[in-house]
């Protein structure tokens, strides 16, 4: 429920690709989610679209930045589009 809260508040469901970005997000009190990837599955993909509809805010990927981490941030939004 306060994860919930968080989110809310935030106006964002944070997708980072993994849980060492969540674990920096939560040091700045940003809730956060890790893909454990560099790219998001289409479930994935859909279980945030559910989350971002029932919470009514958007979502944002934040995956690495290095070739992989771009390919898989560009995948996602497309996914998520």
């Amino acid at each position: 429920p306060e994860v919930r809260k968080a989110i809310q508040r935030l106006g964002l469901l944070l997708i980072t690709e993994g849980p060492n970005g969540v674990m920096r997000m939560d040091g700045l009190g940003v809730p956060a989610f890790a893909a454990c990837r560099n790219h998001l599955t289409r479930e994935q993909a859909a279980k945030v679209a559910r989350w971002c509809q029932e919470l009514n805010v958007i979502a944002g990927v934040m995956f690495d930045c290095d070739a992989e981490g771009d390919a898989g941030a560009k995948q996602a939004v497309v996914e998520l589009a």
